[in-house]
């Protein structure tokens, strides 16, 4: 309800195959029950409503176009780093967008190269620059600038809500975040 626009990730993709039993026994001992759970309290009205979600979106604000997915533009899966391969760049040059903002990688970026800005906010729930907090960013379209944001908060009642549910999620996460500064 607070929300422009939205977009699917990996995990909503995860969750529309658990749904038809499109995944493997494997994908819980990574992962955990997580997605079981949210699969349990979801309605069939809110599976479509993630299924009719775009994987990118392209959107023109003050003359600049902007392309937003989670992975690469058209492939949720796929990782953007800043040791990019030369084909994510030529698929990048090849689309007419000036500004790149994508995720998966849950490390903050910004990068300038052939004419392109290629940004990732970070991520709020499970960082992995090394540093403990939610990691955001806010682009400025009229001056062209990134500010990254990195806000503390209390993980440990993230965790003990989790642990509720069962499953490897909360101590998963729990070992994560305490590997950080």
């Amino acid at each position: 309800d607070k929300c422009d626009h939205l977009i699917r990730g990996n995990h909503d993709d995860y969750l529309l195959k658990l749904s038809k039993n499109e995944i493997d026994a494997n994908f819980f001992e990574k992962y955990g029950y997580a997605h079981k759970l949210a699969l349990k309290n979801l309605s069939s009205e809110d599976l479509s409503f993630i299924r009719r979600l775009p994987i990118n979106l392209d959107l023109s604000i003050e003359g600049i176009g902007i392309s937003i997915s989670h992975g690469m533009p058209h492939n949720n899966s796929v990782y953007f780093y800043e040791n990019f391969e030369d084909w994510q760049m030529e698929m990048l040059i090849a689309d007419n967008f000036d500004i790149y903002v994508m995720g998966h990688t849950h490390h903050q970026l910004h990068l300038e190269k052939n004419g392109k800005t290629i940004i990732n906010p970070g991520s709020v729930g499970q960082p992995r620059s090394g540093r403990k907090g939610a990691q955001w960013c806010i682009f400025d379209t009229k001056l062209m600038k990134v500010d990254f944001i990195t806000q503390i908060y209390d993980a440990a009642s993230v965790f003990n809500d989790l642990s509720k549910y069962g499953g490897n999620v909360s101590s998963y996460l729990a070992r994560k975040w305490e590997s950080l500064e």
